[in-house]
């Protein structure tokens, strides 16, 4: 059996993973140093991906080939989170959610602006000088419409969501040039709701 399937089996049952991974070791589920190396970088994403969904970390990591880019266990990580989350999120956010990886705050930095520069993350800002980093969509996913996507910046409570054609419809005047981002702002679901 994997490591990545024990792992998960014995999570399952009810067990913590992070009791797994020494577990597994001891029980001699890695050979030498490389595997067991291997193994941990494995099991610490085996635990992102716990809610039963196929995992992607194959997918991820030949991205990053097909971009250049070396696949480190922050680059998968941070691809991982972006992936799980969904909408732009700031640095300090993504460090907090991988703190348990014990990633240093700088590798996460540029992991970030790696995976900007090599197209798989988009890098923006939404009016508040802050940068903030979503995972680019890839022609895999059944999106042909590039990267670009409106948000909506919640003017309560400052939640952002990612606004998609079916949401709303933007057309653009021959005479402007290309457009980089669009943001609306305005009130989420949720807050509407709370009214």
């Amino acid at each position: 059996m994997s490591g990545k399937k024990w792992v998960r089996s014995w999570s399952s049952a009810g067990r913590p993973a992070s009791i797994a991974v020494p577990l597994w070791l001891k029980l001699g589920g890695a050979d030498d140093c490389d595997r067991s190396a291997r193994f941990l970088f494995d099991c610490l994403i085996a635990q992102f991906s716990m809610d039963g969904k196929a995992d992607n970390t194959d997918e991820l990591r030949r991205r990053l080939r097909d971009a250049g880019l070396r696949a480190t266990s922050a680059r998968v990580a941070v691809m991982e989170l972006l992936a799980k989350i969904g909408t732009p999120e700031t640095h300090q956010e993504i460090s907090d959610q991988l703190q348990s990886l014990k990633f240093d705050k700088s590798t996460i930095f540029r992991a970030l602006n790696d995976l900007a520069a090599g197209g798989l993350a988009r890098r923006m800002e939404l009016g508040d000088h802050v940068w903030r980093y979503e995972l680019a969509r890839s022609p895999e996913d059944g999106d042909q419409s590039d990267q670009s996507h409106p948000h909506l910046l919640c003017v309560v409570c400052g939640s952002i969501t990612c606004l998609t054609e079916n949401d709303i419809e933007i057309k653009v005047s021959k005479a402007i040039g290309p457009i980089e981002d669009v943001l609306l702002k305005g009130h989420c679901v949720s807050c509407v709701e709370d009214q």
